[in-house]
C-alpha cells in the first residue's frame, strides 16, 4: 500500500468518525423516543384489549341473567330448579371475578372510577332479592335492571378505550 491510500483511508475514517459525532444525538433521541413510544401503543393496545374481555364477560353476565330470570323454578321440576342453582353459582362467580379483575385494572391503569359500586349495583341487579329461593317466581322486569346496571359499566370501560 501506498503513502496516499493510507491517507485516504485516514480522512475517510476521520469523516465517518466525525459525521457519527455529529449524528449520534439525533440518533439516541430518536431510539429512545422509539421505545418510549412503542411502550405506550402497546400499553393502550393491552388496554384495550382487556376492555373488550370485560365487554365480553359482561355480555356472557347479562346472557345468564336473561335466562335465570325467565325461568319459573314455582312451577317447574326439579331439572328447572338445578337449572336455575347453575346459573346463580355462574352469576356469583361471575360477578365476584369480574370486580376483582376491575379492581386490578383500575389499579394498574390508574383509573379513578368506582367500580366496586357499579359491581355492587350489578350484583343487586343480577341476583335480586329473591335469588336462591324456592319461591322465587319469573321476574321478566328484572332484566332492564340488568342491563342498565351492565350498561353503566360498559360506559364506563368505554371512556378507557377513548
Amino acid at each position: 500500500m501506498s503513502a496516499s491510500s493510507d491517507t485516504f483511508l485516514l480522512d475517510v475514517a476521520s469523516s465517518i468518525g466525525d459525521f457519527l459525532y455529529h449524528i449520534s444525538p439525533a440518533l439516541v433521541t430518536v431510539v429512545v423516543g422509539g421505545f418510549i413510544l412503542q411502550r405506550f401503543f402497546v400499553s393502550r393496545a393491552n388496554e384495550a384489549a382487556l376492555i373488550d374481555y370485560f365487554m365480553k364477560e359482561l355480555d356472557s353476565l347479562r346472557a345468564d341473567s336473561l335466562e335465570y330470570w325467565n325461568l319459573d323454578c314455582k312451577a317447574g321440576g326439579p331439572e328447572c330448579r338445578e337449572k336455575a342453582a347453575i346459573l346463580e353459582q355462574k352469576m356469583k362467580g361471575a360477578i365476584k371475578s369480574l370486580s376483582k379483575e376491575l379492581n386490578q385494572y383500575s389499579k394498574h391503569y390508574r383509573k379513578k372510577i368506582d367500580f366496586v359500586a357499579l359491581m355492587v349495583e350489578v350484583s343487586d341487579a343480577c341476583t335480586g332479592g329473591e335469588s336462591e329461593s324456592i319461591k322465587r317466581t319469573r321476574d321478566r322486569g328484572r332484566y332492564l335492571m340488568v342491563v342498565n346496571a351492565i350498561h353503566r359499566v360498559k360506559a364506563e370501560l368505554r371512556l378507557g378505550k377513548l
